[in-house]
């Protein structure tokens, strides 16, 4: 458009027009001139909308690496807490209202002039899904949480890097300014805010309570088991066999020698919250085994 303005204007400068013509051909030039502005914004809004989702998204994944980092300095967690923890923690950033549907109607404005960028930007905007939906899956099974808390760095470190070069590609596509705010943005690194911190610091308190329960809950369903285990022992030596189930040792009982015993256990004991109940197995050699399972744990005795 420059080239054209300035081939224009030489033209007019070496011959002699009347000045109606002048002003004709410079309201010319200042209307082209305009359409090309307008269509230039036109252009760039999609652009600046398509930019702010991505850099959405960047900054959710990114701010979630680094509150984990943090949280791991005062709380180790096993592979699996870890992943169960970090799609909590997705759960509960602020979630871009529309966003997908809001990606879209971008992506189509741009695929008109731009079809190109349009085809490279296509799907960006499902990389945190696509994380949350990896994750939760990695929390049904032990196996493959280790696995994907393996796989998870490398992965990030290769989503990020993508993410850093595809949101310097698209500020440059917005203006000269943009590409060099993101550009600095994207060379500072991670700068969270105080909404993170506070998540940060409200999570590690909360994580640490609920280690404490379950450790607690850990001990009761262990010295439960002992207790009762205790009591099977002494119903054995008084009747000389093992009780047929569990409810037998709340009960009064007489042996074969017409020796009546109180019950070995006033009530069986009542379960940790949200574990299963305690489970009992005879077995025909005079041994038995007593089970309990809840927050992820298996407790047996003897």
């Amino acid at each position: 458009m420059r080239d054209v303005a300035e081939s224009i204007w030489r033209a007019l400068s070496s011959a002699a027009l009347p000045s109606a013509v002048w002003i004709g051909v410079v309201a010319w030039i200042g209307k082209q001139l305009g359409e090309f502005l307008h269509r230039r914004r036109e252009e760039r809004a999609p652009i600046g909308r398509i930019l702010a989702d991505l850099l959405e998204i960047r900054h959710s994944i990114i701010s979630l690496e680094h509150a984990m980092s943090l949280i791991k300095k005062d709380l180790p967690l096993p592979a699996e807490a870890e992943i169960a923890l970090k799609t909590i923690m997705m759960s509960l950033l602020p979630a871009p209202e529309r966003l997908a549907a809001r990606y879209e109607e971008a992506l189509i404005q741009i695929a008109a002039t731009r079809p190109v960028v349009a085809f490279r930007l296509r799907s960006q905007d499902l990389a945190t899904p696509l994380l949350h939906t990896l994750r939760s899956a990695a929390t049904s099974d032990q196996g493959a949480a280790r696995i994907w808390s393996r796989l998870e760095p490398e992965f990030i470190a290769a989503l990020q890097k993508h993410l850093d070069s595809l949101v310097v590609e698209v500020a440059r596509l917005h203006g000269w300014k943009t590409w060099w705010d993101v550009s600095r943005g994207v060379r500072k690194g991670v700068d969270v805010g105080p909404d993170v911190a506070r998540l940060v610091k409200k999570v590690t308190t909360e994580a640490r309570a609920l280690m404490d329960e379950v450790i607690q809950q850990h001990k009761k369903a262990h010295a439960d088991l002992r207790a009762i285990a205790s009591a099977i022992s002494l119903y054995a030596a008084h009747m000389a066999t093992l009780p047929p189930t569990l409810a037998a040792l709340t009960t009064s009982t007489e042996n074969t020698a017409g020796v009546r015993s109180d019950p070995f256990l006033t009530s069986l004991p009542s379960v940790p919250v949200g574990w299963s109940g305690y489970s009992y197995a005879p077995k025909p050699d005079g041994s038995f085994t007593l089970t309990a399972t809840g927050d992820g744990m298996t407790v047996t005795v003897p």
